[in-house]
């Protein structure tokens, strides 16, 4: 559970976390969008009350996918793997602080929305 005026900084997003409000709700986008998704912790490094975790999220683009500024991304059907790095700082059972990680760029060519090549600079 996020304590109550937690920042829970992800890219792109800036939630103020609210009594009741889990983390599991900031992440439902995600989870609506790619209902088949996994998540894999590949490293993790715990130093005083701060944890550090390297993990892959990955799934395939079934749902729509809301956008922070409000537009939805239909489904596209690509099956996507995300590298992302999340640091926490827990106090007590509660998490104070939630910085999440990730490639939006590589995120958006796995899904179809951006070029995979660069484009050419005209000359």
């Amino acid at each position: 559970m996020l304590q109550r005026g937690c920042r829970d900084h992800r890219s792109g997003w800036d939630a103020v976390a609210r009594p009741g409000r889990s983390k599991a709700v900031l992440e439902s986008v995600w989870f609506e969008a790619m209902p088949d998704n996994e998540i894999s912790v590949t490293n993790e490094y715990v130093a005083g009350s701060v944890v550090v975790q390297e993990a892959v999220f990955s799934g395939t683009h079934t749902g729509n996918l809301a956008a922070p500024n409000g537009l939805v991304v239909p489904p596209t059907g690509r099956h996507v793997q995300a590298p992302y790095v999340d640091i926490l700082v827990v106090e007590g059972d509660q998490i104070a602080s939630d910085h999440l990680y990730w490639d939006q760029v590589e995120l958006l060519t796995q899904l179809g929305l951006m070029p995979a090549e660069p484009l050419a600079a005209e000359g």
